[in-house]
């Protein structure tokens, strides 16, 4: 039998009813399948620290990304927001959220500009893949802490490594990250790279 919300709410407000189903409501169907959605969100982040990751594994057993086009951004007490249509679990580094990025099919035209985004994505010591530049880019190898590139000069950057994000700045928690100043053609990483790991490097 396939398990669903719907069944969870359902099979809970039974419970809560004494088994009646014609017996009164004693709560509101969205504050009870709130309380379930996060008790499935508490599960699956426990299962992913304690089960996936000590199995060398990074993608939760059964998971994908789900990817929302033409959400609206609205003004919200002086930021912005954006409401998906469902609620994204909560993994390490605010991985509940994979990505947020301008719009680009619908009614809303794209926006071509004059500088392309560079992209590098490489397999340490296996592959390297470069998009938006034909500069050279030199330090992908096992033990290098150092990418360098003319392309990266006066440009700040996004980087996943090992298919995490990773800050620019030391999270003081003993994890990855690296230091770039913006004028720089340097990037320089907290440690060495190992072969056969995945780095992902992006200009904003």
């Amino acid at each position: 039998m396939l398990v669903t919300k719907q069944y969870l709410y359902e099979t809970v407000a039974s419970l809560l009813e004494g088994g009646s189903p014609s017996a009164g409501k004693k709560f509101e169907p969205r504050m009870v399948q709130a309380h379930l959605q996060q008790a499935i969100n508490r599960k699956l982040k426990t299962e992913y620290v304690s089960v996936t990751l000590p199995s060398d594994e990074t993608i939760p057993e059964g998971l994908v990304l789900a990817c929302y086009n033409d959400i609206p951004v609205t003004p919200y007490k002086g930021l912005s927001r954006a409401q998906l249509p469902a609620m994204p679990i909560s993994l390490r580094r605010n991985m509940g959220v994979f990505f947020v990025g301008p719009a680009t099919g619908g009614n809303i035209p794209v926006v071509t500009v004059d500088d392309p985004i560079i992209t590098v994505e490489s397999v340490i010591g296996i592959s390297v893949v470069i998009t938006g530049t034909q500069q050279v880019i030199s330090g992908l190898v096992a033990g290098s802490t150092t990418v360098s590139s003319d392309a990266f000069s006066n440009k700040e950057v996004n980087i996943v490594r090992g298919n995490f994000p990773i800050p620019g700045i030391d999270p003081t928690d003993g994890s990855n990250y690296f230091t770039k100043v913006t004028a720089s053609t340097l990037i320089t990483f907290s440690t060495p790279f190992v072969a056969g790991e995945y780095l992902k490097i992006q200009t904003i």
